[in-house]
């Protein structure tokens, strides 16, 4: 358990028929969904980390017109949300996460950050499948909605960047 920084992670899809089963949804397929997450879970929870990671959009409902930064990081000592009848709540990593602000600044990045922004099903959705929620998690926004959205080269390189901070951090994280 030395290794320190990113340590493992999964990309998933945060459909919200995943929560909702519409009948054109096949609950076959969500419950195979599920259960695959389920088990990529439990495979992230064996890796002990110390954070999770979870980066996501916000599809347009926190940060639309008043302030839309390319990339947010919540500080706070909790995120939270609801969507289609659930509510979810985690507790944030918020030293981490202040000191990964602080990282990103001195590494050519200027995040934007919050302590009260509400996370959406992107968020909760891969949280509630993989098991995760037991982690300390530091929650990151990246706008995909409001033009001029971050090139993939950017995202990689602000990707690139969070791994350096949590290796410099010591710290052990998995990304979902």
């Amino acid at each position: 358990m030395s290794e320190f920084g990113v340590i493992g992670g999964v990309c998933t899809a945060h459909a919200p028929q995943l929560w909702t089963l519409p009948d054109s949804e096949d609950p076959e397929v969500v419950g195979r969904v599920q259960a695959l997450l389920g088990g990529v879970g439990e495979k992230l929870r064996a890796m002990k980390p110390d954070i999770c990671v979870i980066i996501a959009n916000d599809h347009a409902n926190q940060f639309l017109l008043h302030c839309t930064a390319s990339f947010t990081i919540h500080m706070g000592k909790t995120a939270s949300g609801a969507f289609a009848g659930r509510d979810y709540s985690y507790q944030v990593a918020g030293d981490a996460s202040l000191a990964l602000i602080r990282h990103a600044q001195r590494n050519g990045f200027d995040p934007g950050f919050t302590s009260n922004a509400k996370l959406d099903y992107a968020f909760g959705i891969p949280m509630d499948f993989t098991g995760m929620g037991g982690v300390p998690v530091v929650p990151v926004f990246v706008n995909a909605y409001v033009p001029p959205q971050p090139s993939m080269e950017r995202c990689f390189a602000f990707g690139r960047a969070l791994g350096d901070g949590i290796k410099a951090l010591g710290l052990r994280a998995v990304v979902v």
